[in-house]
């Protein structure tokens, strides 16, 4: 009898650090695997291990008002996804987040090698400066924001050490803003390290606007890739797109396309359904490769 069956989870061992991947085949004493980085690989079942993948699922409080206190009307898309995936076989491990500080704390079990998705459930905003024109963008937790501030780290770094911010001489105020904009930017980066080769999946409205929040963290996470919104999505919009989306990135088709290709892919597919596009983005290294503007 074989010891891995077609559709088995394996953990496929290299010559620095492994990666999931998942039995479709066998030959002989071999088995040919499709890994999470997409690759067909032929493997020697001595290179492969029993294991299960896990995903990362974290919650804010999506309703509003008294709805927000009732659980017969509370609106939990985690609930559906944590089902999706359990019928996909993933281990999910999901928790509610009401504060910056326990998304810090909670992201942290992201870290771990079998965590291969993160998804954050919540409000997103975006909205322009009257003062500079620049846009700002914020993930709204359910007592809490974590925002990325409208002006450039490096130009807010060179204002403390010029002593002027906006051609104006910095008075206390100004200085305590900026200080308070650096401490985001760190923030930021503190919450969403360490992910390298990870999926991060925001579904929240608006934060995968140019210059915004997914893309920054794309940038500074090592994600392999961060999808988003870059507009308005209702419930009903991101919970058909979310389970579409997950099921292509996540099967383990045996075809190589990369994150960006499947988002556009989903996109299409929920253009066709709906007569509207839906505005789900996608990030790679801090560029978009996929998803349509939404302004500017």
């Amino acid at each position: 009898m074989a010891k891995y069956e077609a559709g088995d989870f394996v953990w496929l061992l290299g010559d620095s650090k492994g990666e999931f991947a998942r039995v479709i085949g066998r030959e002989g004493r071999s088995y040919r695997v499709f890994t999470l980085s997409r690759r067909q690989v032929t493997a020697d079942a001595r290179r492969l291990r029993s294991r299960k993948p896990t995903i990362l699922i974290l919650e804010s409080s999506i309703s509003d008002g008294r709805e927000a206190l009732r659980t017969d009307r509370r609106r939990q898309s985690g609930v559906l996804l944590e089902e999706l995936f359990k019928s996909m076989n993933y281990r999910v491990f999901f928790e509610r987040v009401h504060t910056v500080k326990s998304l810090e704390y909670f992201m942290k079990y992201a870290h771990h090698e079998d965590v291969v998705a993160v998804h954050w459930n919540g409000h997103g905003y975006a909205w322009e400066s009257e003062a500079t024109a620049n846009r700002i963008t914020e993930l709204i937790l359910s007592a809490d924001r974590l925002y990325l501030p409208q002006d450039d780290e490096v130009y807010l770094r060179a204002c403390l050490d010029k002593g002027t911010w906006r051609k104006q001489r910095l008075t206390p105020g100004d200085r305590r803003i900026i200080e308070d904009n650096l401490l985001q930017y760190e923030l930021i980066r503190s919450v969403f390290s360490q992910l390298d080769g990870k999926l991060l999946i925001f579904s929240a409205c608006d934060i995968g606007k140019p210059r915004g929040l997914a893309e920054y963290v794309s940038r500074v996470s090592g994600a392999k890739a961060v999808i988003t919104y870059d507009g308005f999505v209702t419930d009903e919009e991101a919970n058909v797109v979310e389970v579409l989306l997950y099921y292509r990135l996540l099967s383990f088709e045996t075809k190589k396309r990369t994150s960006g290709r499947i988002v556009a892919e989903v996109r299409d597919v929920m253009t066709t359904m709906l007569g509207h596009s839906v505005p789900i983005v996608c990030y790679e290294n801090g560029l978009r490769t996929a998803g349509v503007q939404m302004g500017n």
